[in-house]
């Protein structure tokens, strides 16, 4: 199998695994809107999501409350 085929499967594979946690994090944030500047229950929950989904992050980030930096 060539080396693009099997990275668009490892692709599809990772978007699978996580779409059911990511589509649950979207409809938390539809149901809970939050003001601009002020997202502080979103953040969380993305850092959340994004820790446990593997990340490093740091939260918060650059001295804002809601700016998070992630990287694998």
């Amino acid at each position: 199998m060539p080396e693009y085929e099997r990275l668009i499967r490892m692709a599809d594979a990772a978007i699978e695994e996580k779409a059911a946690a990511a589509v649950a994090l979207s409809d938390a944030m539809a149901a809970n809107p939050e003001i601009s500047e002020r997202e502080f229950e979103s953040s969380a929950a993305h850092v959340e999501f994004l820790r446990a989904s593997g990340f490093s992050v740091e939260y918060p980030f650059f001295g804002i409350p809601t700016a998070y930096d992630a990287s694998l």
